[in-house]
């Protein structure tokens, strides 16, 4: 499946969940269903610095592709970061660096978060396609 067509499923689960609390309700399981970072990992990972509590990014490039691990003390923030592992990872650095990720800017996704956590997962979003610009340019 494309990085798009994994974002529109994500994008039409939303919207069969109709309303906010269902839509929590759903960003919540997929925090508490991904496996995240353990400790030792954390400490190798890249924590992200907008973010209100700890977050963390584990991005390895191998052979141009990606595989992407993430994890935050907020489950929430970390239900929303399983979705972009969803999306991002085992993909070629050309596929990011030309993807174009709007599920943080859908009201049934962004009205979930506050502020401070759309920041860090907009930070989190340059910086992947930043890293896939550099890979793809290898």
């Amino acid at each position: 499946m494309t990085m798009e067509a994994v974002q529109q499923s994500i994008l039409n689960d939303l919207a069969l969940l109709g309303d906010s609390l269902n839509r929590m309700e759903y960003l919540l399981e997929c925090g508490k269903e991904t496996p995240g970072l353990s400790p030792t990992e954390r400490a190798a990972a890249e924590t992200v610095p907008d973010c209100q509590v700890n977050t963390w990014i584990d991005a390895k490039w191998s052979n141009g592709v990606l595989t992407l691990r993430t994890d935050s003390e907020s489950l929430i923030v970390r239900g929303a970061l399983a979705l972009l592992e969803e999306i991002f990872s085992a993909r070629s650095a050309a596929e990011i660096a030309g993807f174009a990720c709007v599920l943080p800017e859908t009201e049934a996704f962004s009205s979930l978060l506050n502020p401070v956590q759309r920041k860090g997962l907009d930070t989190v979003l340059r910086r992947l396609r930043a890293e896939a610009e550099r890979e793809a340019a290898k």
